[in-house]
């Protein structure tokens, strides 16, 4: 068994943090999520978005997502729970500061000279899993990278190979006696250094979390958000070579591992939830199967890298072509000025 990345652990954080400051504020016409009205249901957010009868094209739309959504609007091409905001003034550009406010922002007052909320909107929200997502990317690959730590021969937890001076932490647990590998903390595992595809992979789920896919239930007579997709779990643990004994992405009872935890392994119980659990299916043993878009992302191939990520690479693989192609020209070419 592999050790968790410090990524997994920081990705925890930064959720709850998100969690507790995205939800201070409760809408009236909102998507509900977990039975709490947390945002609303923005359909300008879906890439495919158009209305006519109010001259609204897909212009209109490339030009909100832009606004709104800087970084998020590459894996975020779906109607969104979000924080409501207020076209102030439809005659300023879409993308303009002072056309967009908060919907529920409060004015100031003697208690709050600069009021309050000023700053709840979509675009601050994106900015900041931005710099998160960054701060958490960063971190990793110095762990991955740092020669201090190569020194010590430990991972950044201090975790070594169970030799020497780790020898005694090893020790206290059940399952290092008899498989001593299950607990080595070096070498490190390389997640993020040279893997674009894990960086994207973490970026896209990261924008899942924040940003769920709604749609109007008619039954409930209200907008609500929906879970993450399994697929969208499962591609941030492959892209970054995670073990599938690390793998959660699983029901909440065996809180979303394959397996069952057991007491006599670390002599305690050590697992918790998986930030954006609950998941849920988006395919079928027979097929790939779009629930409705009852699921986030619920596009086809939206949990894998991003489209400008796969032109690139595609790009690249064409010029090493034309550049082979080149070469053996050339050198057939010299060979017969030789003869």
């Amino acid at each position: 068994m592999d050790n968790p990345s410090s990524a997994v652990h920081l990705l925890v954080i930064s959720v709850m943090r998100t969690i507790v400051l995205f939800t201070l504020v409760k809408f009236v016409k909102s998507c509900v999520l977990h039975g709490t009205d947390s945002g609303v249901c923005d359909f300008r957010l879906d890439s495919n978005y158009v209305d006519k009868a109010n001259g609204w094209t897909k212009w209109h739309t490339r030009q909100y997502r832009r606004w709104h959504l800087p970084n998020c609007r590459w894996h975020v091409k779906y109607p969104a729970c979000v924080p409501e905001m207020e076209d102030v003034d439809p005659s300023l550009p879409i993308q303009s500061a002072e056309r967009w406010k908060p919907k529920h922002r409060i004015p100031p007052n003697p208690e709050f000279p600069n009021g309050r909320f000023q700053n709840f909107t979509i675009r601050n929200k994106d900015l900041w899993i931005h710099q998160a997502t960054q701060q958490i990317i960063n971190e990793r690959l110095g762990n991955e990278t740092s020669r201090k730590l190569e020194k010590k021969e430990a991972n950044e937890f201090g975790e070594g190979k169970c030799e020497g001076d780790d020898e005694q932490r090893c020790k206290q647990w059940p399952i290092c006696k008899s498989s001593p590998s299950g607990c080595h903390g070096y070498p490190i595992q390389p997640r993020m250094y040279r893997n674009q595809d894990c960086q994207m992979a973490f970026e896209a789920y990261f924008c899942y979390i924040n940003f769920p896919r709604c749609y109007y239930d008619v039954e409930a007579n209200e907008y609500k958000s929906t879970r993450i997709c399994r697929s969208a779990c499962k591609n941030f643990f492959k892209a970054c070579n995670y073990d599938k004994s690390l793998w959660r992405c699983g029901n909440s009872k065996k809180f979303n591992s394959k397996f069952p935890e057991r007491l006599e392994d670390y002599g305690r119980y050590t697992r918790d939830f998986f930030p954006g659990q609950p998941f849920r299916n988006s395919y079928k043993k027979r097929g790939y199967r779009n629930i409705g878009g009852r699921c986030t992302p619920a596009i086809y191939g939206g949990a894998g890298a991003s489209a400008n990520y796969r032109l690139t690479v595609l790009l690249s693989l064409f010029s090493s072509l034309l550049f082979a192609l080149f070469h053996f020209l050339l050198i057939g070419g010299v060979r017969d000025e030789a003869k």
